[in-house]
């Protein structure tokens, strides 16, 4: 289905987001290392649309 990859980054995204709030917590990153890593996750969806457009 066309819709699967976008499930699969809505996945993604959701494991980024828990994943760096833990390490975020657990001090293994920086704020500035988390806002890297949103701004990444979030624009993986769009790069993928662009790419497979």
């Amino acid at each position: 289905p066309a819709f699967l990859p976008v499930l699969l980054d809505i996945g993604l995204v959701f494991f980024a987001l828990v994943g760096s709030y833990w390490l975020r917590f657990e001090g293994a990153l920086s704020d500035f290392h988390l806002l890297q890593l949103l701004l990444l996750s979030l624009l993986l969806p769009f790069v993928r649309i662009a790419f497979s457009a």
